[in-house]
């Protein structure tokens, strides 16, 4: 019996599908239950996705947004709010031409999901709403004057 030698690690990493193969992989993806799909797309980790795949998974989301279901209206509204500028950037005119066929609520929240891209507001990073600036004190004042005083003053 021959002896097996160090195993190989596995390579997570496989080369992209060809376009027939990418075609292919999508029509079966459509063929399955929407729940399968869903699950499917929220488990796309973004950051590996090839450009071709990711442009088949944005006209996989831009159809949803066509729906007339709100759930997945929801669902690929969700996604795309969830996912690095440049890459809903990069697809930005195809959801501007989608944007006068959809109803104008369905319009806003897309536009507020892409951000300034679609004309909606600004995103802002989650967290702690920023501060409004406050008046400095006397005291303030006479701490920064002491301070810079040390360092030869205020230039």
């Amino acid at each position: 019996m021959a002896e097996a030698g160090p195993k190989k690690p596995r390579d997570p990493f496989i080369a992209p599908l060809d376009g027939p193969q990418l075609r292919g992989f999508f029509r079966r993806l459509h063929a399955r239950p929407w729940a399968e799909q869903q699950a499917f797309v929220a488990r796309v980790n973004w950051n590996l996705v090839d450009p071709g795949t990711e442009y088949h998974l944005m006209s996989w989301l831009a159809m949803q947004l066509e729906s007339s279901e709100p759930e997945r209206q929801a669902f690929a509204l969700a996604t795309l709010g969830k996912l690095p500028h440049f890459k809903r950037g990069r697809h930005a005119e195809r959801f501007k031409r989608l944007m006068p066929r959809l109803d104008t609520d369905l319009a806003t929240r897309l536009a507020e999901a892409f951000g300034p891209v679609l004309g909606g507001p600004p995103k802002r990073p989650k967290g702690k709403p920023a501060a409004a600036p406050k008046v400095a004190s006397v005291d303030d004042l006479s701490k920064l004057k002491d301070f810079f005083g040390k360092f030869g003053g205020a230039r």
